[in-house]
């Protein structure tokens, strides 16, 4: 009888362990939900404002840039702070610096002070995502790494769904300073989502703690290790990296350029363009993040980058809608794959008293890719058009096969076989 008690209790164990939706990893994915909306309402409408006030390809590219640059910047700062002082704390202020400097854009008159204002948000960008992102490494299984990843970003592949659209629909028919005030009030309800993501202390003798949610982290136990790598770099991190970056510096001329790109052709409705990326993305995600888990990084990520480089092909050529929203099933179902594969990969290699900085590696090459492309692809448009943009934009898709192959792959399938062994 006590065998079978102390069966039931290992079996409750395990199965808490294994537990994916746990109260901090829901209230993760609500908060990476509600504040990524604003974020893309932005990028998509102010490109466009920027031309109304005088400016051309060159200074929209300009504008996620600058926004990157800051984020790259204080990436590592946020990075150690959440190593040190606590998840929540960045969490907040990220979330409150990029609120505050949305509603100031209602100031914003001239290229200088918007290019300003996207500065300060991109240090409130990198603050809330460096945390999102750590946060989730805490509270998501390891065995169910993959899984928790792809509907983490899920929860962003939403928002690029609703954003684009309603960020549009407000400009267009209520002006500039409409579509900043709901910007600003949608991010506001993320401040307060956020106040649930709490913390308790995790202790080996507190046997309820354990059952209550396995998940939990402590506020401070990133104190509790002292790692011998201080760097606000993470090691580990730097050959998924360099694929991440190969991958996503195309990425960002259809992140940054959709809605100009739409105007050059003719073709209206662009709108749609982002609703298919998001359902065919959500369909790659709830797929391939199982699938990953079970068959290996590599028999998935391949296929993702050919998909990768089947959307710059049609772009590189569309002139309808059609064509365009055939390169947004391209677009979900590559990108869909191919980045949370890349972010699991990081997390996997970080140690866990580094899981911060390693964090803070994978984002900060975010925005190096982004503000490199997009300032790259804002001038190779302006002087030779998008088509030569999205061309240039498969080789470099296939560069990122040929990085993941010679970089990641070999390692990869040496640790399964150790693993397995």
């Amino acid at each position: 009888m006590n065998s079978n008690i102390i069966q039931n209790s290992e079996l409750g164990m395990q199965n808490s362990k294994s537990n994916l939706w746990t109260k901090h990893y829901i209230n993760t994915l609500i908060v990476s939900l509600i504040i990524f909306i604003p974020n893309i309402i932005l990028v998509n409408v102010l490109p466009l404002f920027t031309l109304s006030i005088g400016g051309n390809n060159t200074t929209a590219g300009l504008l996620t840039s600058i926004l990157t640059l800051s984020a790259l910047i204080c990436r590592p700062i946020f990075g150690k702070m959440l190593d040190s002082k606590g998840r929540r704390i960045v969490l907040i202020i990220g979330l409150s610096l990029f609120s505050f400097s949305t509603i100031s854009l209602l100031a914003a008159t001239n290229i200088f002070s918007l290019l300003a204002l996207r500065f300060f948000q991109g240090i409130g960008l990198s603050g809330f995502s460096t945390a999102l992102g750590t946060i989730l490494s805490d509270v998501v299984p390891k065995e169910r790494l993959s899984e928790g990843v792809g509907y983490f970003g899920i929860s962003q592949t939403l928002a690029t769904a609703i954003g684009p659209n309603l960020g549009l629909y407000l400009y267009i028919n209520h002006g500039y300073q409409a579509t900043y005030i709901v910007a600003f009030g949608i991010s506001l309800f993320s401040i307060i989502f956020a106040s649930f993501i709490t913390y308790e202390k995790k202790t080996k003798n507190t046997a309820d703690n354990n059952h209550k949610d396995m998940a939990v982290v402590s506020e401070t136990a990133a104190t509790t290790h002292v790692s011998q790598n201080k760097g606000f770099i993470e090691k580990s991190s730097i050959r998924p990296c360099i694929v991440l970056l190969l991958a996503v510096l195309p990425i960002s001329s259809v992140f940054s350029f959709m809605p100009l790109f739409a105007v050059e052709r003719g073709i209206n409705n662009i709108g749609l363009f982002f609703t298919v990326f998001s359902i065919s993305m959500v369909v790659a995600k709830l797929i391939n993040g199982k699938a990953a888990d079970r068959f290996g990084y590599s028999r998935i990520f391949f296929p993702a980058i050919i998909m990768m480089f089947m959307l710059f092909i049609t772009l590189a050529y569309a002139n309808s809608l059609p064509m365009v929203l055939l390169g947004a099933i391209f677009y979900g179902l590559g990108f869909g794959t191919v980045q949370p594969i890349l972010n699991t990969i990081v997390i996997k290699l970080s140690p866990p008293e580094r899981k911060g900085a390693a964090n803070a590696t994978y984002y900060a090459t975010l925005d190096l890719s982004f503000g490199i492309g997009s300032f790259l692809w804002g001038v190779v448009s302006q002087i030779a058009g998008f088509t030569t943009v999205f061309l240039a934009c498969a080789l470099f898709v296939s560069l990122s096969a040929m990085a993941y192959y010679f970089v990641l792959h070999r390692d990869l399938v040496k640790n399964q076989s150790m693993q397995a062994a």
